[in-house]
């Protein structure tokens, strides 16, 4: 089996490739013309993982969206596709940025509008509220809704609004507040809104959160370093 992936994730990718590779030798001449290089390459990868093939996980679902975007709108092989990043984005076992990237996946290659993106959405928002996660996992998956998101998308600022809501938790550590904080550029970036209500909101939470944080008499000087360097001084 791969060493890089749960065993089952490995039988996952084979019982797909089998599967849709059935289905296409059933269709007509006509039909089976319309399927794309790339797609029975990608196939034929996923067929031999875990065998003579070692993929990381990114490689897998790059595949997969191969496979997802190779094919007609409202065929089994999208929904097969869609179905498996689903489950593998809802598992808590799987390394964090694993599931994130399932979820980041469906939602690159789903259709505007769709159940799909829909569901690629609420996942993403949901990993980001997941129980025991660090606010850096969580800004990794708000990151990763944002990323995919048109600047004025209401996903986008679901997105930010969590992360604010992570922000004021009473319980919130040092290490979290500070990674909150201290977001590098390309992070504020890709979580940047448009709405100027949302826009004052991080403001004030910021502003409210270092001014905490400079009170805490437990802070190593290296942390209060970093508190002191975001405001400024």
């Amino acid at each position: 089996m791969d060493e890089n992936l749960p065993d089952d994730l490995v039988l996952a990718c084979r019982r797909l490739a089998q599967q849709l590779s059935g289905e296409d030798e059933g269709l007509d001449a006509t039909s089976r013309s319309r399927k794309s290089k790339e797609k029975k390459e990608a196939l034929q990868v996923l067929l031999s993982v875990g065998d003579q093939r070692h993929c990381s996980f990114n490689e897998i679902t790059d595949l997969l969206c191969t496979v997802y975007e190779s094919s007609p709108l409202q065929s089994k092989a999208r929904q097969h596709v869609a179905q498996l990043l689903l489950a593998w984005a809802q598992r808590r076992d799987l390394p964090f940025g694993d599931a994130v990237e399932a979820a980041h996946t469906l939602y690159l290659i789903s259709p505007k509008g769709s159940e799909d993106k829909q569901q690629a959405i609420q996942m993403l928002l949901t990993q980001a509220r997941w129980p025991d996660v660090t606010m850096k996992q969580s800004v990794e998956a708000v990151t990763a809704l944002c990323y995919a998101s048109p600047l004025r998308s209401k996903a986008r600022d679901q997105g930010i609004l969590v992360l604010l809501e992570l922000a004021q938790r009473p319980d919130l550590s040092v290490e979290d507040a500070l990674a909150f904080i201290t977001l590098d550029s390309d992070q504020m970036c890709t979580i940047y809104t448009t709405s100027a209500l949302l826009t004052k909101r991080q403001v004030a939470v910021r502003k409210q959160m270092l001014q905490a944080l400079a009170q805490r008499p437990d802070l190593t000087s290296e942390q209060a370093g970093l508190v002191a360097e975001a405001f400024g001084l």
